[in-house]
């Protein structure tokens, strides 16, 4: 660092205590910190967040240094990672008020906006007698209906589920091993039968816990799309549905029945959510598009990636990429594919972020809903994006119209955030905690026995 008078170098590189301080104490007296949401942190958050908001908080105490943080999603709905951001830039600004509306605090806004610089695509796209040139973006919604076969399989998980989770013996620990259990079987059984049958098969992982807090911290990771967890390396594996050693043999073989059920569904013939999809995939490709298909889990990517390989013309190339993949071979993996002139890629969230899609591929089909807006809008944003050679990109969002688990999701997060960022021209998060507002919609949907066909919850 002293050779050099000009670094670029990874802060998961420099983050590790060996490093930082070597690095700290040489810095120069400039630093830009790209994707600075990674470095937030709040009280709630471990691992490798705390030790990259360590290492900017050491930089950021240098009076002297200019700091400039970049990132396109500063708050992601926990109030107090963006209060960390905030403190790097101005220790005081820890101390704000939560709500800065109001004639009371104009001097509080003009303090912050000294140091808060937002720029949208039309601030920039003229900037400095420059064309920058974005695409325009073409929405759709298309829905499916379940099969009589599937929507039998889902009455009988979401039954079981509901048992489950109403027996409060055990402790509070058990509960919350039911609850997260119950929680991903629904979860899998929505995103595709293959997944369900990984996670009918599969214990949880909240079996292994020893505490209440500890099912929750493994639960969350496992189920919900929270933003501040360091690492998407594990995001997409489907998650356990089985209890552990404690469960009933009874309720573990009534999974194992289920799972059996969900193989036999698998394919277009008994799987509506497939089918219509292939569908739709076929348009996107007659109109000269060259989408890709967002799922959660890596079961589900390579299920509808094999059928999609069946199902689309000969001269179509289809190519899945996972976690199951080190990043160097994804990057590869897409740029192989890049070579087909008609492709569609199948991807889990391993590359909502960070490999640049735009030159290859121009739409993005939501196969599984995120239960995280910022999720979303980086999905998206891997192909509307500057440098996108297409003048049109095209975003598909894909739901089930008897699903109640999609119903909830878009209608209370989805849209709700779709609403906002088309009224202020940005997106922000939904307010409060995403992982919290899923959950307690989730909660009453599995304790008060609402009918398959309700998809309003008030």
């Amino acid at each position: 660092f002293d050779l050099y008078p000009f670094v670029i170098v990874s802060t998961d590189y420099i983050k590790s205590s060996r490093r930082r301080d070597d690095f700290v104490r040489s810095c120069p007296e400039f630093v830009i910190v790209d994707e600075a949401h990674t470095c937030a942190f709040s009280a709630d958050q471990r691992g490798g967040r705390h030790l990259r908001h360590q290492l900017i908080s050491a930089l950021a105490r240098d009076p002297d240094r200019h700091l400039v943080l970049v990132t396109a999603t500063p708050h992601s709905g926990n109030e107090g990672a963006f209060r960390s951001l905030l403190g790097l830039l101005r220790p005081d600004f820890l101390e704000l008020p939560e709500d800065l509306t109001g004639s009371q605090n104009e001097k509080v806004r003009r303090q912050v906006a000294q140091h808060l610089v937002q720029r949208r695509r039309a601030d920039i796209r003229d900037y400095m007698q420059a064309d920058t040139v974005f695409p325009s973006r073409e929405e759709a919604e298309f829905t499916y209906t379940l099969s009589p076969d599937y929507a039998r399989l889902f009455r009988s998980v979401l039954a079981y589920a509901r048992e489950r989770v109403a027996d409060t013996s055990g402790g509070r620990q058990r509960q919350r091993v039911r609850w997260w259990s119950a929680l991903a079987l629904l979860r899998s059984l929505a995103s595709s039968p293959a997944a369900a049958a990984a996670t009918l098969r599969t214990r949880s992982g909240t079996a292994e816990t020893e505490t209440e807090q500890e099912a929750d911290i493994v639960g969350e990771r496992s189920v919900l799309d929270l933003d501040d967890i360091d690492t998407s390396e594990t995001l997409d594996i489907a998650p356990g549905g089985q209890e552990g050693e404690e469960q009933p043999e009874a309720d573990r073989s009534r999974l194992l029945r289920f799972a059996r059920e969900a193989d036999r569904l698998q394919g277009p013939t008994h799987d509506a959510k497939l089918a219509t999809a292939i569908t739709l995939v076929r348009q996107l490709l007659d109109d000269g598009y060259k989408p890709i298909l967002f799922c959660r889990f890596i079961p589900t990517a390579e299920y509808v990636a094999e059928e999609l390989r069946k199902a689309l013309p000969r001269g179509v190339e289809v190519a899945a990429v996972t976690g199951t993949l080190p990043p160097a071979d994804r990057e590869q993996r897409v740029d192989e594919l890049g070579q087909h002139q008609r492709r569609v890629l199948v991807a889990t969230d391993c590359l909502s972020e960070g490999i640049n899609l735009q030159d290859n591929f121009d739409a993005v089909m939501h196969y599984d809903l995120s239960w995280n807006p910022t999720r979303h809008e980086q999905r998206e944003g891997r192909v509307d994006r500057y440098g996108q050679p297409s003048p049109t990109v095209r975003t598909v969002t894909y739901y089930g119209i008897d699903n109640q688990i999609d119903g909830i999701v878009l209608d209370v997060l989805l849209r709700k955030h779709r609403t906002i960022r088309s009224s202020l021209g940005i997106s922000v998060p939904v307010p409060g905690n995403t992982g919290e507002v899923v959950q307690a919609l989730m909660q009453g949907l599995l304790l008060r026995g609402d009918q398959m066909d309700q998809r309003q919850l008030a």
